[in-house]
This record gives C-alpha cells, structure tokens and sequence, in this order.
C-alpha cells in the first residue's frame, strides 16, 4: 500500500497502532517476568556454578571496577527505549525539537508540541521515579550496618512514592495518563541496576555513588520539565514539579555531605573485620 493510500485510511492506521501497543505489553510482561528479582538471582547461581568460582569472582570485580558506567548504562538503555516507543508525528506538524529524550528544549515549536513534550515527558518521569522506587526499597533493605543512610534511603523513598503521584497529578491536569509500558521498564531497569551491586565486596559504596548520580539525573530532568511547563502555559504543573526538585535537590546535598563519612565507616570496619559491604 503506497504512503499516500495509508493517509487516506486512519482507521486502519489506527489498528496498526493498537496492535503494536498489544504486542509491546506482551513482550514487557514476558520481560518482566524473566527479569524479576528472583528469576535474576536464579540465573546468576546457574551460571556461577556451571563456570565455577571463577565466574562470580570476573563479575564482581568488572562491577566493582564500574559502577557508575553500568548504572547510567541502565539509566540510558531505559530511556532510549521509552523514545523508540513513542509514534513519529504526524505528517505536516511542525517539527519542534527532538522529542525523545527529555534534554531538548521546546525553544520556539508551536504550542501543541510544547504540550506534547511536556505529556511525553511526564510519562518518562513517572517512569522514572518507579526506577527510584524500586532501587531505594531495595537498597533500604540491605543497610543494615549503616542506619543513618538506611534511615535517610527510607526517608527518600517516601519522598519518591509522592513525587510519583505529583507527576500523575501533573499528567490529570493536561488530561493524560500514565503510561503502562514505560512505568513497567522504568521499574525492570531499577531491578536490575540494583542487583547489580549484589556481587560487589563494597556494595554500600557502589549504591552511593550510584545514587549520588541518579540524583543529579532527576534535577536535571525536573529543572527541563519544569521550562516545558511554563512554555506551555501551565502553572500549576510547575509547582507540583518544584516539589519534587526541591526534594531531589535536597536529597542530593545530603549525600554529597556525607559520602566522606559514609567510605570512613566503610573503611573503618572493613579495616577491623566486620561486616562492611552494606
């Protein structure tokens, strides 16, 4: 069928749309399923005892030796998904700013793109801030030895919880909703950076870092949205972001206080042969 012909019949485009949006749950539950915590876990045991001792040794120091890469991989690969989901626009819209990833700014596009961004951008956050959740529930239950940044992780992850709401507040007002697909990837990915640090000897130190950086990903996401939503007209979702940047915000100049503490408390018992790696 040739291009001008598919233009002329929506409804079928239509049905394309709502076949790929099928087929994409599809394939996230079937993801989701072999991606859980305790699937992962699993498959790491049959691979460790399958190539011996060796195995699990190679791992852990290739984590340990990059942490931070093999988060904002995770980070990355989440978000490059959540672009390749969304449908091109249509034809004869103005083009505005790349649309897939939440560092473009509006700039000068029309307002119905703006507004588009924006709902797009939401949604990511949304995503994004279930990611948090599940790495904060995670990491809050394996501090033990660390109460005042367990204490601090379980603060963040109340925080976390109401910020997600915000955001669904923020996507009611402009009429829209969450989007299952991405809120679904938004949390595998969380699984699976946070598991990563199972394997590491200073695992509390890795999750550290990996927060510190996260951190900072979220405030430069929220600063964007929150520049979206005043281009857009739309006040109110502004305030609801600054909220949650203001909690980020604050939440990454604690860690930043304290991560010197955090590696003395870690050195120090390491040092002296008591539990250190959480």
């Amino acid at each position: 069928m040739s291009e001008a012909a598919r233009r002329d019949r929506p409804d079928e485009i239509q049905r394309e749309i709502e076949g790929t949006r099928s087929e994409m749950a599809e394939t996230l539950t079937t993801i989701e399923r072999r991606l859980s915590p305790d699937e992962l876990i699993d498959q790491a045991v049959r691979l460790a005892r399958a190539h011996g001792p060796a195995f699990g040794r190679r791992l852990g120091e290739a984590i340990s030796r990059n942490p931070v890469p093999a988060v904002l991989a995770g980070v990355g690969l989440v978000w490059l998904v959540l672009a390749a989901s969304r449908p091109a626009p249509p034809r004869g819209r103005a083009a505005g700013p790349a649309r897939g990833y939440p560092m473009s700014f509006p700039g000068d596009a029309p307002m119905a793109t703006v507004r588009d961004n924006l709902t797009d951008w939401l949604r990511d956050a949304y995503a994004m801030e279930n990611q948090a959740i599940e790495i904060l529930e995670k990491q809050a239950s394996r501090l033990e030895h660390y109460p005042e940044l367990e204490a601090k992780v379980r603060q963040h992850l109340e925080e976390s919880r109401r910020q997600a709401e915000r955001v669904e507040q923020a996507l009611e007002r402009l009429g829209a909703d969450t989007s299952a697909f991405k809120t679904g990837l938004g949390k595998i990915t969380g699984t699976v950076q946070q598991l990563t640090g199972l394997f590491a000897s200073d695992e509390v130190m890795k999750s550290a870092i990996a927060d510190y950086a996260f951190e900072h990903y979220e405030i430069a996401c929220y600063r964007i949205l929150i520049a979206t939503a005043e281009e857009a007209g739309e006040p109110e979702v502004g305030r609801l972001l600054e909220q949650n940047l203001r909690e980020e915000e604050a939440m990454a100049d604690w860690l930043g206080q304290r991560l010197g503490d955090v590696t003395r408390q870690y050195l120090r018992r390491e040092a002296s042969g008591q539990e250190a790696k959480r």
